[in-house]
């Protein structure tokens, strides 16, 4: 089973030197015993070519392997003495009988190989251990290093905040805050409970609302925030805890239920809390809370408390400054279970396994060869601290995980036994130069066979492998040929399929920058005709209220003369009126054999026909109709292609609804806060009258405005008080 040698090196790490030992044994006792002389020789060097092979592929393969447990490394060493005593035998009791160029080749490469072999392992181990000694000192000083940096960063995110905390507007806003209330204490906590129970559903313009968002300690809050972009939103409390100030609205107006807030207000003794990552649902992150207490000037009793929500990114910057010029890796474990990865913005699954880490944790050696991330590495693991020893980050219970992969430790080692693997090359070739004449029969095929392959990988689909015999290595080409032919066929498939996806994208992510339903669909039907060569690309809108389906957007003249006469379908016309009652796809391959086929005669090609509903939530907005001119020109592709745009048309399309309902909205408020503003600032009666006219009728659209306006007085009644924008005429209206 030679191929099984090279074959497992390829796969499994640490047993290429024994099969590469193996395979010529094996094979020259084997040959000797059981086939002819002629046949002996072919079949010997074939067994040294596998065991060069075997050992190239050891010592040359880059990538990751896979490390079998300690008992298959064990016997597979048994393996190899066992095989090398039998060998040893065999061939010496028939060494007399064998050609003398046969004898000599084996003691040459016995002695010669012996020898290389020897030097080799004792240089390599020597090496070896000489390199894991400092690897594991640079990684673990690496690991402290990038430790005390991210420990460092929360301290100076902490020095940032306190200063923030000693500002003249933050105090003065919290004390103020803290003297609104009424002495009792239960009526304080009945008042909080109550604005907690209110605050989600008061508008950003009620007074306490904007009394948080738009006092002074705000502005400096905003202001923060602006300047350190990883606080995505800060505020502050009073001592029990409600809002007095905040850079953004919080999601709750009394935050004294909060683990981190009873934490850093400590019944007024206060103490700087940062807490373990909060998934937020609004950013679909994880973010952490950074909090610490607030004093007046000379104070020991906290007043309040200062919070940030800051983003988990900012802690792998300091992992990522230095990652790009280290072999050494660095991650940030926020726990065992949750690590940051330097350059992703949110944490993700650990590399180490369960065992591994427990064994990092109770040893005392700075790192320990272990698997991390499927990949054989060192590693050392360092609990984040900062150089001014503060107890609140050692709180935290996080650790720095740094790595190395044992390929590039071991870089310089495997030089090395390259560099061996070289000299042993050079005498186990110039021991067998004539015999290598002769396993060109077999070699040259196989080379063809593995250029045509290292071809193909590069993209030569069109390759093709000579087949020069029938043999097993013909049949192998044969097959070869085969499978590459199958493949180009894929390759094909897949590259149509792909290109038609990536169109897809592009006009879905076109939809998301248009916000007129009106241009919407006529950018859609347009994009879609275009793009994958259709014959004819419309949209249908329906108009629940009147139960039709109405064309909105066509393409070519066909299309512009439908839409200049108002062309409608009912909902159960045709396969359109079909897709928007069922809320399915209709496809009608031959629409020439499909009952209920509608045809139109501005559209006398159409052969083919689908009909996709557009719908949000099961609920149809419209139908997307397209006809071909070709005859099963539509399938089951296009169908699955069709829904995924007309799905996000649905949205788009709601959007761009939502989107003008709200603008009308927003329009119509600011027209009322206007007049509102403009009637405050009138100085008297008349002027506010004359105000209120002049703008109701700005407002209604007419050309002439008369408001009567009844004031009531006493004791005694007046006659009604009439103010005109304008002399009265046609057109005018009364308010």
């Amino acid at each position: 089973p030679l191929p099984l040698y090279p074959t497992s090196t390829f796969f499994f790490n640490g047993v290429g030197p024994a099969m590469s030992i193996v395979a010529p044994l094996q094979t020259t006792f084997i040959a000797s015993y059981f086939l002819p002389q002629w046949k002996s020789r072919l079949y010997i060097l074939l067994g040294i070519a596998v065991g060069i092979a075997t050992v190239t592929i050891d010592v040359f393969r880059e990538g990751t392997r896979i490390t079998p447990p300690g008992d298959i490394q064990q016997i597979v060493s048994v393996f190899l003495i066992i095989t090398i005593v039998v060998a040893a035998v065999l061939v010496a009791r028939q060494f007399s009988s064998y050609a003398l160029r046969s004898k000599l080749l084996m003691v040459f490469l016995v002695l010669g190989l012996a020898a290389v072999t020897a030097i080799s392992y004792l240089n390599n181990r020597t090496l070896e251990a000489a390199l894991m000694r400092v690897a594991t000192q640079n990684v673990n000083q690496f690991a402290q290093a990038q430790s005390d940096l991210v420990g460092d960063l929360l301290v100076r995110q902490v020095d940032a905040m306190q200063t923030l905390a000693r500002g003249a507007a933050v105090i003065e806003t919290v004390t103020a805050a803290n003297q609104q209330y009424p002495p009792n204490q239960t009526a304080i906590n009945a008042q909080i409970a109550a604005l907690n129970e209110q605050w989600p559903t008061l508008p950003f313009t009620e007074p306490l609302v904007q009394d948080i968002l738009a006092n002074a300690a705000a502005a400096q809050l905003l202001a923060f925030s602006i300047n350190f972009r990883d606080h995505a939103s800060l505020l502050i409390t009073d001592q029990y805890g409600a809002i007095a100030a905040a850079s953004s609205r919080p999601g709750q107006y009394n935050q004294a239920q909060e683990d981190w807030w009873q934490a850093s207000y400590n019944n007024g003794a206060g103490a700087v809390v940062i807490t373990q990552p909060i998934f937020d649902e609004r950013t679909s992150g994880n973010n952490i809370i950074i909090a610490l207490p607030l004093y007046e000037a000379g104070g020991q009793t906290a007043v309040g408390v200062l919070a940030t929500v800051y983003r988990i990114r900012g802690l792998g910057e300091p992992l990522t400054a230095r990652a790009a010029e280290q072999t050494i890796q660095t991650e940030l474990y926020l726990g065992e279970s949750l690590r940051l990865t330097p350059g992703v913005s949110q944490p993700g699954a650990p590399g180490i396994s369960a065992a591994n880490w427990a064994l990092l944790l109770e040893t005392d050696e700075p790192a320990l060869t272990m698997t991390y991330d499927a990949v054989p590495s060192l590693v050392s693991l360092m609990p984040v601290r900062s150089s001014r020893g503060e107890q609140y980050i050692a709180n935290l219970g996080w650790h720095i995980a740094a790595q190395q992969q044992l390929s590039e430790t071991l870089a310089l080692l495997n030089e090395q036994e390259r560099n061996s693997f070289i000299i042993a090359g050079v005498i186990a070739i110039s021991s067998t130069i004539i015999a290598l004449v002769m396993t060109q029969i077999i070699i040259n095929p196989i080379y063809r066979l593995t250029e045509s392959a290292n071809r193909i990988a590069a993209g030569e689909l069109d390759v093709t492998t000579a087949v020069d015999s029938e043999d097993e290595i013909g049949q192998l080409a044969a097959s070869f040929n085969s499978m590459t032919d199958q493949l180009r066929q894929t390759l094909g498939g897949l590259e149509n399929r792909t290109r038609a996806l990536t169109n897809s994208a592009e006009i879905s992510r076109r939809l998301s920058t248009i916000l007129d339903p009106q241009t919407l669909v006529a950018e859609v039907v347009n994009q879609i005709q275009s793009t994958f060569n259709y014959y004819h690309v419309h949209i249908y809108l329906l108009d629940e209220r009147r139960k039709k389906l109405i064309m909105s957007g066509g393409t070519g003249d066909a299309g512009a003369a439908m839409l200049a006469g108002g062309h409608q379908l009912a909902t159960n016309q045709g396969l359109v009126g079909q897709a928007a009652t069922k809320n399915k796809i209709i496809l009608a391959a031959n629409v020439r054999q499909t009952p209920n086929w509608l045809p139109n005669p501005l559209l006398p090609e159409t052969r083919s026909e689908i009909a996709v509903p557009i719908a949000v939530a099961g609920r149809p907005l419209g139908v997307l109709d397209v006809q071909h001119n070709v005859t099963d020109g539509l399938g089951e592709e296009d169908a699955i292609l069709l829904q995924t745009i007309a799905d996000q048309l649905a949205i788009a399309l709601q959007n761009a609804r939502l989107y003008a309902a709200a603008e009308q909205q927003a329009n119509r408020e600011s027209m009322v806060n206007a007049i509102g503003q403009q009637i405050q600032n009138a100085v008297t009666v008349e002027a506010a009258l004359k105000i209120a006219a002049e703008e109701l009728g700005k407002a209604t659209g007419a050309p002439q405005t008369r408001a009567q306006i009844y004031l009531q007085q006493a004791p005694r009644q007046t006659a009604p008080r009439q103010l005109d924008r304008q002399p009265t005429a046609n057109g005018e209206r009364e308010a």
